[in-house]
């Protein structure tokens, strides 16, 4: 049985040369060894990151660090290394929040350091792995620990500045809300200050990945779609992902309504990627020590101190 494996695994390789080699054969002609090399990188499989917009991050260097940190409210600074590929997944999400959050009127600050370049920084924020986040906020420095994506960054950064639960009270900001995509939860109340309430702003404070929200109209919970005439307090979870909606269905207490969070904000069907493997498999990625590329010596204690 292993002899008959080990022989289809050698055809197979086989057959995968023959193509290639016939791919070469057919549209290249080549005399040198550069030649091949232009032919083999307009033939490369390689994927290149989707183009992205920076222009609400902040670059902060030595010279405009304490400055920034020190006369904005709220600053959340990336340290960050041009290698690391943990880091270059995390740039277009990072991004997208700094954006989203400008546009909403946040008077929270993205911003990113190459710790790389700017050691100083670095060693002084005992940087040992990238990418590292913190917020500054109010004198303190609260490490963020959380998925890196865009829902997870900007509903724990709103979450941290004082807004658990927003409420949502026409239906042109429900429209709104939905249309960016986010992950995020509505309650259908009686009372935006009762107990449903409090109960929900329990919950968001242990589920720092979706945005919570709160309504007491039945036009904005149709949007949500919620049956305007359902039984109070109602709960849903929407998505981006095919299994959009989720109803919640249990008893209105905090336990059940993280469960019924954790359970379903995630899609069914996961790709593995770089990406996925942050955001829902993080917690194996210390672990794998020969496979992160995010590691930095760290020359204080001369230890190999992975992201």
């Amino acid at each position: 049985m292993a002899a008959t494996k080990s022989l289809f695994i050698l055809i197979l390789a086989l057959l995968s040369f023959s193509s290639k080699f016939r791919v070469l054969s057919e549209q290249a002609e080549y005399g040198s060894f550069e030649d091949y090399k232009a032919w083999d990188n307009e033939n490369s499989h390689d994927s290149h990151p989707p183009a992205f917009d920076e222009k609400d991050v902040v670059i902060l260097d030595k010279s405009n660090f304490a400055d920034l940190v020190n006369n904005t409210k709220h600053v959340m600074v990336e340290f960050h290394a041009s290698w690391c590929g943990y880091c270059q997944s995390l740039a277009p999400e990072y991004a997208a929040a700094a954006t989203e959050l400008k546009e909403e009127g946040s008077d929270v600050v993205l911003a990113k350091v190459d710790a790389i370049e700017e050691i100083e920084l670095a060693d002084a924020f005992k940087i040992g792995g990238f990418p590292t986040l913190y917020l500054f906020s109010h004198g303190q420095q609260l490490l963020y620990e959380g998925q890196r994506t865009k829902d997870a960054i900007v509903s724990w950064l709103k979450k941290k500045i004082g807004v658990l639960v927003q409420n949502v009270t026409s239906t042109e900001e429900a429209i709104k809300i939905i249309a960016t995509g986010n992950k995020l939860v509505l309650a259908f109340v009686s009372s935006l200050t009762g107990s449903d309430s409090l109960i929900l702003e329990e919950a968001t404070k242990v589920e720092d990945e979706v945005n919570f929200y709160q309504t007491m109209s039945p036009d904005v919970a149709k949007i949500f779609e919620i049956d305007p005439k359902a039984n109070r307090p109602a709960l849903v979870l929407i998505k981006k992902e095919v299994e959009k909606l989720s109803v919640f269905g249990g008893s209105f207490s905090k336990s059940a309504i993280i469960d019924f969070v954790i359970t379903n904000k995630h899609p069914l069907v996961i790709n593995f990627s770089r990406e996925t493997d942050e955001s829902y498999f993080g917690g194996l990625r210390n672990a794998r020590i020969a496979e992160s590329p995010c590691f930095n010596l760290d020359f204080r204690s001369n230890l190999l101190v992975l992201a």
